[in-house]
């Protein structure tokens, strides 16, 4: 079943430099490069760009949190059970990410995947088990390093999604949407690059 494939404007300074955060252009290289592979790790990685889950919270998300009866909702609910510091919290869907989870809802039903509200959205396609921490790292490292050349982790997907928003908004929207009780822990997402520095000042 063919997938949706998501662009991602170009929101991300380039650099040479290691960053914590995707540079312009890899969000949309790496789902391009994902959508040709295993729906669950295209669908994983969507998730984690557009949402900024927690490494832990992509493992355990339930398929009631982005479905109801079949249908993908407005919003993907972080269920306090899976949340640090058992902080529930909502995170409107983008409509491209709610394209792709219908599909893969969908191909998970013609591959005989349970899609009960109760059970894990991602699991192990051996086990069928939920994926583990490590399990979410090696897949995004994995394609990381044959698509953009360098190591790529869960949480620098979770800093693009901050820093992308913050772009578009302010960091009270970013502290509620990544789930932070203090702003101070967001402020460590938040990297201005001169870019913005210099739109700030044109702006005035």
């Amino acid at each position: 079943m063919p997938f949706s494939q998501p662009t991602f404007g170009p929101d991300f300074p380039a650099s040479n430099k290691p960053t914590p955060t995707l540079t312009e252009g890899e969000p949309t290289k790496l789902l391009l490069a994902a959508s040709k592979g295993y729906p669950r790790d295209y669908a994983l990685i969507a998730v984690a760009l557009y949402t900024g889950l927690r490494n832990a919270e992509l493992c355990h998300l339930p398929i009631s949190s982005i479905s109801i009866a079949g249908y993908i909702t407005g919003t993907i609910q972080v269920p306090a059970a899976i949340a640090k510091n058992h902080h529930p919290r909502e995170i409107p869907t983008h409509p491209d990410l709610s394209t792709i989870l219908s599909d893969f809802l969908s191909w998970k039903q013609t591959h005989h995947q349970s899609t009960e509200p109760d059970d894990f959205l991602f699991v192990s396609r051996f086990t069928g088990l939920p994926l583990s921490p490590r399990d979410v790292q090696r897949i995004i490292g994995k394609l990381g390093k044959s698509t953009l050349h360098r190591r790529i982790t869960p949480h620098m997907l979770r800093h693009t999604f901050a820093t992308r928003v913050l772009r578009r908004s302010n960091i009270r929207v970013v502290q509620q949407l990544l789930g932070h009780l203090h702003v101070s822990t967001t402020q460590r997402y938040t990297h201005p690059s001169m870019t913005d520095l210099d739109l700030a000042i044109r702006n005035m």
